[in-house]
């Protein structure tokens, strides 16, 4: 019915406005942007996103996918502001190379650019699991 597309439509757009907001923080291309959201190379979808969220006029909801991903990279930003004094502490750990078994010698921010779900979630987990 209406009234659930339009409560979809705005939670979809405030993550998508938060996400954003982690994308530009951190310093990232439009197409790391769309690696991350699971756009492959369609940088337009995120280039219209933007329009939508800024004019308020996302009516479609996002998919599944995109939005278990918006949740990964808002709870990796989350625990680098708990886990480390100020955002340019935390965004050098994400781009600097790090030798545990999550990363292997990349940054944890190359490793969630791998581009699967599964590496968001890795690195997530891995920053979750110093929080105790």
């Amino acid at each position: 019915n209406a009234a659930d597309a339009e409560r979809l439509a705005r939670r979809d757009s405030a993550a998508l406005r938060s996400a954003f907001r982690v994308f530009e923080a951190w310093g990232l291309s439009a197409r790391e942007s769309c690696t991350l959201l699971g756009l492959g190379n369609k940088t337009r979808t995120l280039y219209n996103w933007i329009a939508y969220v800024r004019d308020g006029s996302l009516r479609d909801p996002l998919p599944r996918d995109t939005l278990e991903r918006v949740s990964m990279v808002l709870g990796i930003w989350k625990a680098t502001q708990i886990l480390f004094p100020d955002s340019e502490t935390g965004l050098a750990f994400l781009r600097a190379a790090n030798s545990s078994p999550i990363c292997a010698g990349d940054s944890p921010l190359q490793r969630m650019l791998r581009g699967g779900y599964e590496d968001l979630l890795a690195v997530r987990r891995w920053l979750d699991s110093w929080r105790g």
